[in-house]
């Protein structure tokens, strides 16, 4: 009998052993199959950083290129700036030589009006010694 208790348990413990293999190998392919949905994941988020890596170079491509224009446009416009104050500064020379014109006439008319005066009084003092 004791042969025959041992057989039980042996036999019983090869069905625990087969069950438990059996769950192993269910086990595997569940996670065999985990792992081949991850592989997809994978190689979707792989896709997708190829496809923003891109995108990030097309954008610091066309920043690099509008910030080029940006520097162009201000070295043009500096180069306006310079242009502007150097005539502002022409404008001030001519005005103050025009004050100095208008000085030099204003008193020039002064001198004529003198001149014209003394000749006023000479042609009536000729008059009155006639």
């Amino acid at each position: 009998m004791v042969d025959e208790e041992f057989q039980k348990i042996v036999l019983e413990e090869l069905r625990d052993l087969r069950e438990g293999q059996k769950n192993l190998v269910e086990g595997q392919k569940s996670l065999t199959e985990e792992q081949r949905r991850l592989g997809e994941r994978q190689e979707n988020l792989e896709r997708r950083v190829d496809e923003n890596s891109m995108a990030v170079r097309g954008m610091k491509e066309e920043h690099g290129a509008l910030l080029r224009g940006i520097e162009e446009k201000l070295k043009t416009q500096q180069k306006s700036v310079e242009k502007i104050d150097f005539i502002e500064e022409a404008v001030k020379e001519i005005k103050k030589d025009i004050n100095k014109v208008e000085q030099v006439t204003a008193d020039n008319w002064s001198d004529i009006a003198k001149l014209k005066s003394f000749k006023v009084m000479e042609t009536y003092k000729k008059g009155e010694t006639d």
